[in-house]
């Protein structure tokens, strides 16, 4: 084997572990992932939170932001959310719910289309359904599944941060 077959076979080498190792990566990181959700749902199930009711529901519509920083008028997106869940959904399907942050104000509420934010101020906290699911009117069971989800959002959200943490 002469120099310069010695130096393909080393950039070679050096190509083959790199590749190695962001799949090792790559692996190592979706298990985090899953460890932690499954970590998430034994301290949610530990509150007395039915598993099976949440998963549901996180299919179905999407919470960002925390509850407890979402400001003022938190508690009127949330029941706005699931008033018109209770009614099917009908604005939800158009427009996420929540709050802004906004010069002096913390927590105005807010209705937004999806895609799109308020003219003045970043949300801080939405309420809305998942864009692959809103194409489509929801089951009485994800309804079901996403009023007690809203019901016990301070529950479920107290139950992530704790794991964390």
């Amino acid at each position: 084997m002469n120099i310069a077959e010695l130096e393909r076979r080393r950039i070679s080498l050096d190509a083959l572990i790199s590749e190695e190792i962001a799949r090792h990566k790559k692996s190592i990181d979706a298990f985090k992932v899953e460890l932690a959700d499954a970590n998430r749902l034994i301290a949610a199930s530990a509150d007395g939170i039915d598993v099976g009711v949440l998963k549901l529901a996180e299919s179905v519509i999407e919470v960002r932001g925390s509850y407890d920083k979402a400001g003022d008028d938190r508690a009127y997106a949330v029941q706005k959310a699931i008033d018109d869940l209770a009614n099917g959904a009908k604005n939800l399907k158009k427009a996420y719910v929540g709050t802004k942050q906004y010069a002096h104000w913390h927590g105005q509420f807010v209705e937004c289309s999806y895609g799109m934010g308020p003219s003045h101020g970043s949300v801080i906290f939405s309420i809305g359904i998942r864009r692959s699911e809103l194409g489509r009117d929801l089951t009485d069971g994800e309804i079901e599944a996403s009023l007690y989800y809203l019901r016990n959002l301070q529950r479920i959200q107290k139950a992530s941060s704790q794991v964390a943490a």
